[in-house]
C-alpha cells in the first residue's frame, strides 16, 4: 500500500527488499538541492534482472514513475471517489482529480473551487443568508441553513490544497508543494458562528505521506489538534467544541514535511447550536424581539395569525387551507401536519379574498380561527369554503350565475352580467396612465354604450358587459399616444388589440357582414366581414321617424331615376327613429313616400343630395338631385309634369292632356304615372290626378287608372 515505508537508504548503498506483487514508489531527497549529480537508483528482481531504474534530477525531492513487481498493472489518475474523474483502475493519486460543485456564477451557491458542475445550483432562496431556519429550539445538522456551504471561506497558506463543501461533509485536501517554505503549509475552511452553543463532528484522515499532517479545527485562530497521535495512512474520530455567536470557527490540515505528497480531511456529521428565528426588523408587523436570526419572514402588509386545532391530536390528515385574492390566484396554503394545535403567521395585503378548507380526511376533527381580518376573527371546520376582506369593501357581483361572478366579494352592487363578460387590459409604457386618452365602445347603430381608461399606472384592467351583437372600439382622445396599448378579450375573434388612436370591430355571437373598407363612403366600423355593399360613389342617408313610434305602419318610400326605374326602396318597421344608408349615382330622382296608415305620424330627412337634403311628410313625391341639374316642369297640375325636375324649366302643358291617367305625357300609361297618382291621393282641391273631376282624388279615381294601366295613349 503506498504510504508505507518498504525500505530507505543513503548512495551508495545496497538494500535487499521483500516485496509481494504490486505496484511501489520511490521517494527520492537530495539534501543540497541540486539533484543526484548522476546518480541513480537500480530494482533488481531475485533473479538479477534489472527490473527499472531512475535518478532524482533537480530539487530537493522528486517521486520516481511507478515501478511494478510481478506483472502488475501500474496506472497513475485521481483516486479519490469523490472526484468527478475519479478512476477506480489508478493506483496513485497524480493530484488530477477534478472536484464537483456549482459552477454557476448566478447561483447562490457558487462554488469557486468547483471544477465540474454537480447539478446542485440553486437560485433562490434556499441558500441565501444560510437558508431558513429548521429547527429554532435544537441542534442543526450538516452543511445546511446558517451553515450553508455559501458561507464558508477557504484559505491556502502556502498550499496548492482545495476544499469540496456539500450539504453532508468538507472534504479538505493539502498538498505540501513546497518543501522550501519556513512554514508549514496549510489549507483552511472557516465561517462565523451564528449561535453560541456546543458544536460537534465526524472526521476522517488519510495520505499518502504517513504522519507528515497535521490536521484540527480552529476557533478564532487558536488551533486544536484533532489528534496528537497521528500515525499510518488514515484515522478518524470525533470532537465537539465550544464556541459563542461571532466566534470565528473553521477546519484545517497542514504539512509538516513540505513534501513527498497529498492529505485529506473529511469533517461530517456536522451538529450546531441554533437559535430562534424570525423577523428581526422592527418596522415590520411580526417583528420578532426574541429572535436571533432572520428567516425572511418580515411582513410590511398585515399579519393575520391562522390558529389550527385537531381533535384527534394527530394533525389535519391531509386537510388544507388555500386563500385565493381577486384575480383568482392562491397566495397562501398551509396545514397543521401533527399534533393537536398550531398557529401560521399569514402575510397579505390589503384586498378582497376567498379561503377554502378541504381536501383531507377525518374532517370533523378540524378546527381553525383567523384572526386580523375585516369584522373580526372567523373561524370554522372542514370542509369550508368563504370569504374575507382586509381593510377594503368587497363589492361585486355575488350571484353565481352571472358571467362576473367572483367568490370574493361580501356585497353585491348590481353589476352582474348575465349576457357576456368581456375584459380590457390596458397597458402604458411609462407608467403613467392613458393621459386623457379613452376606450369607447359603439354598438351597430353608433351609440356609445361603455368608455373608460387607464387613470394611472403601467397596467391595469376594466370589466365590459355586453349584449349579443356588432360593434367597434375606438381609442382615442389623448396624448402620447405612442405608449399606449390594449387588448380586448372574450370576442368572437377570441381577443383584439392596438394601440391610440385607433378603432377596431368586433362582435359576440353575430354575424356582422357590412362595408369594411375604410375608402367606401358607407365604411360600417362595426363590420367584422366585407359583404360587398360597399359604395365608392354617393352615400346617401335616410333618416325616417314616427311620431307614435310604432313604425310607419306599411308606409313605404320608393326613389325612381329619370328613367322611372326604381333605384331604392325602404320602410321603418318599428320604433320611432330608423336611417336607411343607400348608394346613388349621380343623375336626377324622385322619392315618393306613401301606402301606409297613419300617414300624419310619418317624416323623413333624405341626407346628401343637392343642397344638403329634402324632407317631407306622407303621403308625397319630392324630386332631388345628386351633382345634377335637374330641369323640367315641376307643376304636379300640368300635363306634363316631371317627378324627378327639381328645377322649373317653363315647359308646363296643361289640359287637355294626351290621354286619361298618362300624367307625364310620354305616351305611356306606366308606373311612374302610378306614383304620380299616388302622391296625389287624398287631394281635394286642383288636383291633376282627379281623372272624374269630382274635386278630390280617392279610389274611384284609382280604379279608373288601373282601367288604363299599361296601355298606351292613342295617337
Amino acid at each position: 500500500a503506498f504510504g508505507i515505508n518498504y525500505g530507505n537508504g543513503g548512495g551508495p548503498s545496497t538494500t535487499d527488499l521483500c516485496l509481494t506483487n504490486g505496484c511501489y514508489q520511490i521517494q527520492m531527497f537530495d539534501s543540497f538541492g541540486d539533484s543526484w549529480n548522476g546518480g541513480e537508483w537500480l530494482l533488481y528482481d531475485a533473479t538479477g534482472t534489472l527490473v527499472n531504474s531512475g535518478t532524482h534530477s533537480s530539487g530537493l525531492y522528486s517521486v520516481a514513475t511507478l515501478v511494478n513487481v510481478g506483472g502488475s498493472v501500474c496506472t497513475e489518475g485521481c483516486t479519490n471517489p469523490l472526484a468527478c474523474n475519479f478512476d477506480a483502475s489508478a493506483v496513485l493519486d497524480n493530484n488530477t482529480c477534478s472536484f464537483p460543485g456549482c459552477t454557476d456564477t448566478a447561483a447562490c451557491n457558487f462554488d469557486p473551487l468547483a471544477t465540474c458542475d454537480s447539478g446542485s445550483c440553486q437560485y433562490d432562496s434556499a441558500c441565501a443568508e444560510g437558508g431558513p431556519c429548521t429547527d429554532p429550539s435544537g441542534n442543526g445538522a450538516d452543511f445546511l441553513n446558517v451553515y450553508g456551504v455559501n458561507v464558508w471561506s477557504i484559505d491556502n497558506n502556502g498550499s496548492n490544497g482545495f476544499a469540496q463543501l456539500s450539504a453532508g461533509s468538507i472534504f479538505i485536501s493539502g498538498n505540501n508543494n513546497d518543501p522550501d517554505a519556513s512554514i508549514n503549509n496549510q489549507t483552511q475552511v472557516s465561517t462565523t458562528a451564528a449561535f453560541t452553543g456546543n458544536f460537534s463532528f465526524d472526521w476522517q484522515f488519510y495520505t499518502l505521506d504517513g504522519p507528515a499532517y497535521d490536521i484540527a479545527y480552529y476557533v478564532n485562530g487558536v488551533k486544536v489538534d484533532l489528534t496528537t497521535t497521528l500515525d499510518g495512512n488514515s484515522q478518524a474520530g470525533s470532537v465537539s467544541f465550544f464556541a459563542n455567536a461571532g466566534d470565528l470557527i473553521g477546519f484545517g490540515i497542514e504539512s509538516t514535511d513540505g513534501c513527498c505528497g497529498a492529505g485529506y480531511l473529511l469533517v461530517s456529521n456536522f451538529l450546531y447550536p441554533t437559535g430562534t428565528c424570525g423577523c428581526l426588523d422592527p418596522s415590520a408587523c411580526n417583528f420578532d424581539s426574541t429572535a436571533s436570526y432572520s428567516d425572511g419572514s418580515c411582513c410590511y402588509e398585515n399579519c393575520l395569525t391562522f390558529d389550527m386545532t385537531d381533535g384527534f391530536g394527530d394533525g389535519w390528515n391531509g386537510n388544507v387551507y388555500s386563500i385565493i385574492d381577486q384575480d383568482g390566484t392562491t397566495v397562501v396554503t398551509g396545514t397543521l401536519s401533527d399534533g393537536s394545535i398550531g398557529q401560521n403567521v399569514e402575510c397579505l395585503a390589503d384586498g378582497c379574498y376567498f379561503m377554502t378548507v378541504d381536501g383531507g380526511a377525518f374532517q370533523t376533527e378540524v378546527g381553525w380561527t383567523l384572526s386580523g381580518v375585516d369584522g373580526g376573527p372567523i373561524s370554522g371546520g372542514a370542509p369550508y369554503a368563504g370569504n374575507f376582506s382586509i381593510n377594503s369593501v368587497c363589492e361585486g357581483c355575488t350571484d353565481i350565475a352571472a358571467c362576473n361572478y367572483n367568490n370574493v366579494w361580501t356585497v353585491d352592487d348590481g353589476t352582474c352580467c348575465y349576457q357576456n363578460c368581456l375584459t380590457i387590459d390596458m397597458t402604458d409604457t411609462f407608467g403613467d396612465g392613458w393621459n386623457g386618452a379613452l376606450y369607447t365602445v359603439f354598438d351597430i347603430d353608433g351609440i356609445p354604450v361603455i368608455s373608460g381608461g387607464l387613470a394611472g399606472g403601467s397596467e391595469g384592467q376594466d370589466m365590459i358587459c355586453l349584449a349579443d351583437g356588432c360593434y367597434s372600439i375606438s381609442v382615442s382622445g389623448g396624448s402620447f399616444d405612442s405608449e399606449i396599448g390594449w387588448t380586448l378579450n372574450g370576442v368572437d375573434a377570441g381577443s383584439i388589440s392596438g394601440g391610440a388612436p385607433s378603432t377596431s370591430a368586433f362582435s359576440l355571437n353575430s354575424i356582422c357582414g357590412g362595408c369594411a373598407d375604410e375608402s367606401a363612403c358607407n365604411f360600417d366600423n362595426w363590420a367584422t366581414t366585407d359583404d360587398g355593399s360597399c359604395c365608392y360613389e354617393n352615400c346617401v342617408s335616410m333618416a325616417m321617424s314616427d311620431g307614435f313610434g310604432d313604425g310607419w305602419d306599411s308606409t313605404a318610400y320608393v326613389i325612381t331615376d329619370e328613367s322611372g326605374a326604381t333605384v331604392a326602396t325602404g320602410s321603418l318597421a318599428s320604433g320611432f327613429n330608423g336611417i336607411d344608408d343607400l348608394c346613388l349615382s349621380d343623375g336626377c330622382y324622385s322619392i315618393f313616400v306613401g301606402g301606409g296608415a297613419f300617414d300624419s305620424e310619418v317624416s323623413w330627412t333624405l341626407s346628401g343630395v343637392d343642397g344638403g337634403s329634402v324632407s317631407g311628410g306622407a303621403p308625397g313625391s319630392t324630386p332631388f338631385s345628386i351633382n345634377s341639374t335637374c330641369v323640367g316642369c315641376t307643376d304636379i297640375s300640368a300635363c306634363n309634369y316631371e317627378p324627378t325636375a327639381v328645377t322649373d324649366d317653363g315647359s308646363c302643358t296643361y289640359a287637355p292632356c294626351s290621354c286619361l291617367g298618362d300624367f307625364n305625357f310620354d305616351g305611356t300609361i306606366d308606373t311612374l304615372d302610378l306614383l304620380f297618382l299616388l302622391g296625389q291621393y287624398g287631394c281635394s282641391s286642383s288636383c291633376a290626378a282627379d281623372l272624374n273631376g269630382d274635386d278630390i282624388v280617392d279610389t274611384q279615381d284609382l280604379l279608373s287608372f288601373l282601367a288604363v294601366f299599361g296601355t298606351d295613349c292613342p295617337i
